[in-house]
């Protein structure tokens, strides 16, 4: 089954965020846990929490992801910021902006063996970020794949960021687009969904829509795949 959802506001707590993810017809979701640039976080009653685990069982919800804060220092050599370890963590391909790393597989994999703890840390494919960092995806899926299988194990692979790209590709630049409106195209992007190795994903929306948007680009997503 499908599993796909988008990256969702929990400004009107938690449960709501899980009935709006009902009404999308989603069935996974990816939220800030907390301000993304900052420390600030919100605690949930014992009551809003039990009732959004009600509905997430009651829906299926897949994987949810929770994108860490812009300020998380990983290489902190403080305890205390290692106490969520108790969860896997994924790196995410990046589009290889200014000095940024990330954006080779290579990247990803010496961050991972030098970690204290790699069995705890996946990674997470962004489709606009490595479009734009030179993995030709539109023409050359399989070889992408087959590289990053050779260069990290496909077995670390966890999810999805689906995105098209408003910039062409080999551009190092990361700016989403909606799915079909951007360079990589909507056959491309439905092929990475339709792919062997990747169907059994969770897939998360980053594209600039709102809630309503985003409702009908996976209600689209889904009417194009089950046509396929």
């Amino acid at each position: 089954m499908l599993t796909i959802g988008t990256h969702m506001s929990i400004a009107k707590g938690i449960a709501k965020t899980a009935k709006n993810v009902v009404w999308m017809e989603a069935n996974t979701m990816q939220i800030f846990s907390r301000n993304p640039r900052g420390s600030n976080y919100k605690v949930y009653t014992e009551k809003e929490e039990a009732r959004f685990q009600q509905i997430r069982r009651e829906h299926g919800f897949g994987a949810l992801l929770a994108h860490a804060p812009y300020t998380m220092n990983l290489a902190s050599a403080e305890d205390r910021v290692y106490e969520f370890e108790e969860i896997t963590v994924l790196l995410e391909t990046m589009s290889g902006k200014g000095t940024e790393i990330g954006a080779r597989f290579e990247h990803l994999r010496s961050i991972r063996d030098g970690a204290a703890h790699p069995e705890r840390i996946g990674i997470c494919l962004d489709t606009c970020h490595v479009f734009a960092a030179g993995y030709d995806i539109v023409n050359d899926l399989d070889g992408v794949l087959e590289e990053f299988d050779r260069v990290l194990g496909l077995s670390l692979l966890k999810a999805v960021h689906l995105n098209d790209s408003m910039m062409p590709f080999g551009s190092h630049k990361d700016r989403h687009a909606a799915v079909g409106e951007g360079q990589i195209g909507m056959e491309a992007l439905l092929g990475v969904m339709r792919h062997p190795v990747l169907r059994v994903l969770p897939f998360y929306l980053e594209t600039p829509l709102d809630d309503q948007g985003h409702k009908e680009e996976i209600r689209m997503l889904r009417e194009r795949l089950s046509c396929s």
